[in-house]
C-alpha cells in the first residue's frame, strides 16, 4: 500500500507539472464532456498522499525531487535570481494577456465591462467627464468615482485601441508585484522571489482577474502595491501620495485603507520609529475616512442627482437605505442591521468556500505574519456580505483590492521565517489545491477565436458620425465610437404574429432602463450592427432592412440607414 501510494504521488507530481505547462485539454460533445485540465483535485489527492506517507514516517519521492530543484535554483547570484524572477513574471503575464485578447476575439466580452470603461477613456471630456453612453447618468462616474483614470487619458484620448487598454492590466499588475519584490520585505532575499511569485500565481482569483476586462481596480492594485512597498522601504511621503491615488481610484477604497493604520501602529518590523508609525496611522485614518465620507455624501449625490439609490454600493447592499446619508445613519443607529446581514451571507457555505480559496496560496506564510491580513479584511467582508454572488465567484476584478495585502503578508511571513525548501514545497502543495486551470488552457481553448478576426476588423471600420446600436457583445468591440446605444434583445421565441414581436422589441428598447438616469434611446440609432446567429437580431435585420445585401453565410451585418431604428420600427407598429 505504501509503495503504491508513493509511486502514485510521483506520477501525480509530474502530471500536475505537465498540466501547468501544456494546459491540458477539454473535449465537449452533445452529451459528453471529457476534461483533463483542472489541477485542484489532483493537487488535493497529492497533498493527501503526502500527509499519509508522512504519517507513516516516509518521505514521498517527489519531495526530494522538488527540494533538490528548489535548492539548485536558489544557489545562484542575486543577478541571476532577479533575472529568473523577472522572466517568470513576464512569461506568466504574456500568457494571461494573450488569453485575454483571445477572449475578446471570441466575443466573450460585453459592454458592462468593456464599453463602460473604454468609451470613457477614449472620450474623457465629451459632454462632461468620462463620457459613457451606456452608463448610469451618461458618465462612468455614475458607476464608480474613478478619478485616477485621468492618468491614462493622455494616451487613450488619442489612441482609441482596445488592445492598449487590455495591455494596461498586465502592466499595472506586473509593476505592482515587482515593486513589492524589489522594495518590499524580501528586497535583500532574492532567493525567495521566484517562489513568492509562484505562490501568488497559484491564486485563481488573480488569474481570473487578469482574464477579465480592464477596470479601475487594476489601477487600485498598483497603487496599493506602491503604498505597501513605500512602507516597507521607509518612504513615508511616497506612501501618502500612493494612499491618495488609491482613494481617487474608487469610492469604497477609503473603507479599506482606513484599516492599514492598525498594522502600521503595531508592526515593529517596518523601518519607522513608533512615533512616525503613529503619525502615519493617524494620517491614514483621517485621510481615508474623510475622503470616504466626502465621496459618498457629497460627490456621489451630486453626480447621481435623483437616482442616487441606484449607485453600485447601495444596490449591492440592499436594506441599508436609499441614500448614503441614510445608509450611514442606519448602520450607526441600528446595529442589528450588521447582524442580520452577517447571518444571511457572512456565515454561509458560499462565503466559507470563498475565503478558503482566496487564502490558500498565501495562508502558509501569511499566517506567520497575520497582522497585515487586517488590512484585507474590509474588502473581503464587503464581498462576503453582499447578496450578489458574483463578488464571491472569483471570476472578476473584485479581489484586486485584496490580493496586494495577502501578498504583502506572505512576503512578511517568508522574511520572518526564512523557510527551507521543504517548507516552500508544502506551501506550494497547499496553494495548488485551489489552482484551477493553467493560463495555457485559456489560450488553447480559444484558438478558434482567430477565425473572427475579419469580423473584428469590420467592426473597427464603422462610421463615427451616426448614433450606433448593437447588442451587448458587439458593443464591446465598438467602444471607439462616440455615440453608442444598447440594442436589448427579448427573451423567449419570436411569435408568428410579427406585430407582437415588434411591440416587444419597442417596449424593451424605448428607453435604456438598465442605466438609471440615462435618457438616451436606441430608437435614435441610424447605424446598427446585428449578430445574425441570434434569431431575434436576424428577424429585425430581415424585416427592417430587406434592402441591405450581405454575403452568404455571413453572421455579422452592419447597416447604415437614412432612417432611424425607431422610424423603421414604428413603420411596422403603432408606437406611443
Amino acid at each position: 500500500m505504501k509503495k503504491l501510494v508513493s509511486q502514485l504521488s510521483t506520477t501525480l507530481y509530474y502530471l500536475i507539472i505537465l498540466l501547468v505547462i501544456t494546459g491540458g485539454f477539454l473535449v465537449k460533445g452533445p452529451s459528453y464532456k471529457l476534461e483533463l485540465a483542472q489541477i485542484n483535485i489532483l493537487a488535493i489527492i497529492l497533498f493527501l498522499f503526502y500527509l499519509f506517507l508522512k504519517s507513516q514516517g516516509l518521505s514521498p519521492p517527489f519531495v526530494a525531487l522538488a527540494t533538490n530543484r528548489f535548492e539548485g535554483w536558489q544557489n545562484a547570484s542575486n543577478e541571476v535570481l532577479q533575472k529568473r524572477s523577472r522572466q517568470f513574471l513576464l512569461i506568466v503575464f504574456a500568457l494571461l494577456f494573450v488569453a485575454r485578447v483571445f477572449r475578446h476575439l471570441e466575443f466573450d466580452t460585453n459592454m458592462y465591462d468593456v464599453t463602460f470603461l473604454h468609451q470613457s477613456l477614449f472620450y474623457p471630456f465629451l459632454d462632461g467627464l468620462f463620457h459613457c453612453d451606456v452608463c448610469r447618468v451618461n458618465t462612468y462616474l455614475g458607476e464608480h468615482l474613478s478619478f485616477s483614470l485621468l492618468l491614462l487619458t493622455p494616451l487613450t484620448y488619442f489612441l482609441h485601441s482596445d488592445i492598449l487598454v487590455f495591455l494596461f492590466k498586465p502592466l499595472f499588475a506586473a509593476s505592482g508585484l515587482w515593486l513589492l519584490l524589489k522594495y518590499g520585505p524580501l528586497n535583500d532575499q532574492k532567493k525567495y522571489w521566484l517562489f513568492a511569485l509562484g505562490l501568488f500565481f497559484c491564486s485563481s482569483a488573480f488569474r481570473s482577474a487578469e482574464l477579465w476586462d480592464f477596470r479601475e481596480d487594476d489601477l487600485g492594485f498598483f497603487f496599493i502595491c506602491l503604498m505597501l512597498a513605500s512602507l516597507a522601504s521607509g518612504r513615508a511621503w511616497l506612501y501618502l501620495i500612493a494612499l491618495i491615488a488609491t482613494l481617487l481610484t474608487k469610492e469604497n477604497y477609503g473603507f479599506s485603507t482606513f484599516f492599514i493604520g492598525v498594522p502600521l501602529i503595531f508592526d515593529k518590523d517596518l523601518p519607522f520609529s513608533l512615533r512616525v508609525r503613529r503619525r502615519l496611522a493617524t494620517a491614514t485614518f483621517a485621510i481615508s475616512i474623510s475622503y470616504f465620507l466626502f465621496a459618498t455624501t457629497k460627490i456621489i449625490p451630486y453626480v447621481m442627482r435623483s437616482v442616487e439609490s441606484s449607485n453600485n454600493i447601495l444596490i449591492r447592499f440592499p436594506g441599508l437605505g436609499s441614500t448614503f446619508k441614510e445608509a450611514l445613519t442606519n448602520l450607526v443607529t441600528t446595529p442589528s442591521l450588521w447582524w442580520d446581514v452577517a447571518l444571511q451571507y457572512f456565515f454561509s457555505s458560499d462565503s466559507l468556500r470563498y475565503v478558503v480559496l482566496l487564502f490558500l496560496p498565501f495562508i502558509y506564510f501569511a499566517s506567520k505574519k497575520p497582522l497585515w491580513l487586517i488590512a484585507a479584511a474590509p474588502a473581503i467582508a464587503m464581498n462576503m456580505l453582499t447578496p450578489y454572488p458574483i463578488q464571491r465567484m472569483q471570476i472578476g476584478h473584485y479581489e484586486l483590492s485584496i490580493l496586494p495585502y495577502l501578498f504583502f503578508a506572505m512576503l512578511m511571513g517568508i522574511q520572518s521565517s526564512k523557510p527551507q525548501s521543504r517548507h516552500i514545497l508544502l506551501a506550494l502543495l497547499i496553494a495548488f489545491c485551489g489552482f484551477g486551470r493553467s493560463p495555457v488552457f485559456e489560450i488553447t481553448r480559444r484558438v478558434s477565436a482567430l477565425k473572427n478576426i475579419p469580423e473584428v476588423i469590420r467592426l473597427k471600420q464603422l462610421k463615427p458620425e451616426p448614433i450606433t446600436a448593437a447588442d451587448s457583445k458587439l458593443l464591446a468591440h465598438i467602444s471607439y465610437l462616440p455615440h453608442l446605444r444598447l440594442l436589448s434583445i427579448p427573451d423567449g421565441l419570436i411569435t408568428e404574429n410579427h406585430e407582437d414581436s415588434f411591440n416587444k422589441i419597442y417596449e424593451l428598447n424605448k428607453m435604456q432602463s438598465f442605466a438609471p438616469g440615462n435618457s438616451l434611446t436606441v430608437l435614435d440609432a441610424q447605424q446598427l450592427a446585428f449578430n445574425l446567429s441570434d434569431p431575434w437580431q436576424k428577424f429585425l435585420y430581415d424585416e427592417l432592412y430587406p434592402e441591405d445585401i450581405r454575403k452568404q453565410n455571413e453572421w455579422l451585418a452592419v447597416v447604415n440607414s437614412t432612417k432611424t431604428f425607431g422610424q423603421k420600427l414604428c413603420a411596422k407598429i403603432s408606437c406611443h
